[in-house]
This record gives C-alpha cells, sequence and structure tokens, in this order.
C-alpha cells in the first residue's frame, strides 16, 4: 500500500481543489497549457460544428480564461465563471473587451436558456466523487443552453489512465521542484504534489473521479441532452478508449424545451 494512501482517504473530502486552484504554484505547473492550443482546438471544434458567426458562450470551470481569450478572439462573446477566486482574477487581468468571468460554482445554475454553447474543458469535473454533483454539472450546462444548443466536455480518458499510469516524477520549475505521486484507487486518479519552493515545503493534491462514457450518457438522459459525437484528442480524431488521449463529448439540448 503506498504510504500517500492515507493522504489521498483523509483528504478527499476536504474540498482539494479550493486549496490547489488558489496557490501560485498551480500556474508555474501547468504553464504548458497555453492560449496557441487552446485557440487552434477551439477554432478546429466550432469550424467542424459550422459556428463561424458571434455565438454566446459560456466557460464552465474557465481557470485563467485561456480558452475565453481564444474565443473572444475569434468575435465570441464569453461568460467565464470558477469557483477559484484566484484564478478569475488571472482572467479579468486579461482585460478581454468580449469576455466576463465571475466567481461562481459550476455544480449550481447560472443562467438559463441563454448560451449557444456550453464547454466545460480539461477535465473540470468528477473532482467530488459524488454522482449528485456530476449530474449537477450537466444539468448547470443544460440548464443554461438554448434550445438546440451544444455543451463540449472535454475530460480524460479512463481506459488510458489505467494502461500508463506515470506513478513518480519530478519536474523542476524556475527552482521550484515539484515531486508528484500518482496513484489509481476507488474507480479516482489520485495526485500528490510536493512543491519544495527554497526551505519551505508544500503539500497539495488533485483527485479525478475516472468517468466512463456510459456515466456521461446517463448524466445526458437525465438532462435533455443527447450525445452527438466523442472525439479523442485536440485535432478532433475520433475516439478509441485504447489509443485516444482525451474523451470530447458533444452533446444537443433538444430544440423542443
Amino acid at each position: 500500500v503506498s504510504t500517500y494512501s492515507s493522504y489521498f482517504r483523509s483528504s478527499m473530502s476536504t474540498g482539494w481543489y479550493r486549496k490547489w486552484f488558489n496557490a501560485p504554484y498551480y500556474n508555474l505547473l501547468y504553464a504548458h497549457r497555453d492560449d496557441m492550443e487552446a485557440g487552434a482546438f477551439l477554432s478546429g471544434l466550432l469550424d467542424a460544428w459550422d459556428c463561424r458567426e458571434s455565438a454566446d458562450i459560456l466557460d464552465m470551470a474557465c481557470g485563467n480564461g485561456r480558452h475565453a481569450a481564444a474565443l473572444s478572439e475569434m468575435g465570441h462573446w464569453v461568460t467565464g465563471i470558477d469557483l477559484s477566486g484566484a484564478r478569475v482574477r488571472e482572467a479579468l487581468n486579461r482585460q478581454l473587451e468580449q469576455a466576463k468571468f465571475y466567481i461562481h460554482d459550476i455544480r449550481t445554475p447560472f443562467r438559463v436558456r441563454y448560451y449557444d454553447w456550453v464547454l466545460n474543458l480539461y477535465t473540470s469535473m468528477g473532482y467530488t466523487h459524488s454522482e449528485q454533483d456530476n449530474l449537477n454539472v450537466v444539468k448547470s450546462a443544460a440548464l443554461a443552453l438554448k434550445p438546440g444548443g451544444r455543451l463540449v466536455i472535454d475530460f480524460l480518458n479512463p481506459y488510458q489512465v489505467r494502461k500508463n499510469l506515470n506513478d513518480f516524477e519530478v519536474q523542476t520549475i524556475d527552482n521550484i521542484v515539484f515531486r508528484i505521486t500518482r496513484e489509481l484507487t476507488d474507480n479516482s486518479i489520485e495526485k500528490v504534489i510536493v512543491v519544495e519552493d527554497g526551505i519551505q515545503t508544500f503539500t497539495f493534491k488533485e483527485s479525478v473521479q475516472l468517468l466512463e462514457p456510459e456515466d456521461f450518457l446517463r448524466y445526458f438522459s437525465q438532462t435533455g441532452l443527447s450525445l452527438r459525437t466523442i472525439y479523442g484528442n485536440y485535432q478532433l480524431e475520433p475516439f478509441d478508449p485504447h489509443t485516444a488521449e482525451r474523451m470530447i463529448l458533444v452533446a444537443q439540448k433538444s430544440h423542443v424545451s
């Protein structure tokens, strides 16, 4: 049994995301998630669905606003919501003309029948391991959509996570050392991140439920959504559970609502 198992269990219900997403080290570790990558993915996605005119888009769990920045540059009107005040402040600092940002829990409704698209990108649910919380995220998205609107959920591919788990790595970024341990427990991927910043050491956690396509189909069926397609990467290639880098689901709200 891993020496980290007790830490995983004790911190499961303490809202790890509140601590980690507000930490300054979060941006540093994930700096490789850049605006160019976000822009290429979203441009290809919206073109594939013939969305070339200005649309109203809700970015759920918007983080630092990199996806909102790309969408705003394309001429769309974007609302970004995130539970982390630190992340929302960073997004506001971008001073985007066609984007607004709010601190908001994506498990609760934000607006009703307002958006053409709702986006939940880069594995931004499954943090609490609660079936009701997962359903509430999808329900909030469905409520926010206009009839005929589309929801995009970009999630990790659980099959690849189980197959290719990298259980330990060390990264040094700007003289700060990140020691990262991963473990599969109870159908989830658990990560402990030990940060060594000079003489100071901090410990953070990530915990994500390994949701299957069937789980999302269940959430969609309960919220008036229907699955249209699943992509396997940001280049929009078909989803193959054995090889796909990601699991990107596109669902649509009924036109009769």
